[in-house]
């Protein structure tokens, strides 16, 4: 059914009567203009607000039909009754790749979470290189005295053979020295009966043993890598 001239007319009328504004421009308008404003859903679109759609339907619709629609259902339902059916362009959005969804979540990782995912990632290509290169032709394992063993991929840096002597050149005697006070005072080495709470101990009786150690050294490891902290351990 197509619309006839009274249809435009009590469209124009209702919009001209819930206008707010004194000097609206469906004042000046004339019949003929009125009418092209529903040409096709385009026009609509650009001519209308979404209230002055929901009170051109209000003529035609129930009103728990047209509240809740958005505006392109309501240039399209307008269209249809007065215009010539045609309806807007569904929009189309292409799906962003998986490399940039993945990319704005990593984004919003810590940055600690991206190192360690990163260390996960490039480990095992770089162990693998390690165990083919090092001096002990592949994996490799060292057996304490009390019969613990030991992986020589978690030792402090990678062994290397000079002049047929094997070396550990960056462990050198110093970081050896310090180092070890670090450990015994803080996790102690249990497995060879080294204990940090013997330290602390100690050190809580200095006054009285005699030893000079206290607990800025022993316990709150002031100054690790310092040699004269170290001497007093």
């Amino acid at each position: 059914m197509f619309p006839i001239e009274t249809d435009f007319e009590m469209a124009l009328v209702v919009l001209i009567a819930s206008s707010t504004i004194a000097n609206s421009k469906w004042n000046e308008v004339s019949l003929d203009e009125f009418k092209t404003c529903f040409s096709n859903a385009e026009a609509i679109r650009k001519s209308f607000t979404v209230n002055e759609m929901r009170t051109i339907l209000s003529l035609t619709q129930n009103k728990n039909e047209y509240t809740k629609m958005l505006k392109p259902n309501l240039v399209n339902s307008i269209c249809c009754i007065y215009g010539d059916g045609s309806k807007l362009p569904q929009p189309t959005s292409s799906p962003k790749c998986l490399k940039a969804l993945v990319t704005n979540d990593i984004l919003k990782w810590p940055i600690l979470a991206v190192n360690v995912a990163y260390a996960q990632l490039t480990f095992p290509d770089e162990f693998m290189e390690w165990e083919a290169s090092n001096c002990f032709n592949g994996k490799g394992t060292m057996r304490t005295d009390t019969g613990k063993t030991f992986c020589i991929s978690k030792w402090y840096a990678q062994p290397t053979e000079i002049n047929g002597q094997l070396l550990q050149p960056i462990i050198d005697p110093h970081h050896i020295f310090v180092n070890n006070r670090s450990r015994c005072c803080s996790k102690g080495l249990h497995d060879m009966g080294v204990y940090s709470e013997a330290w602390w101990k100690v050190a809580e009786n200095y006054k009285t043993n005699g030893t000079g150690l206290s607990l800025e050294i022993a316990k709150e490891l002031r100054d690790r890598q310092k040699r004269l902290c170290t001497y007093n351990i």
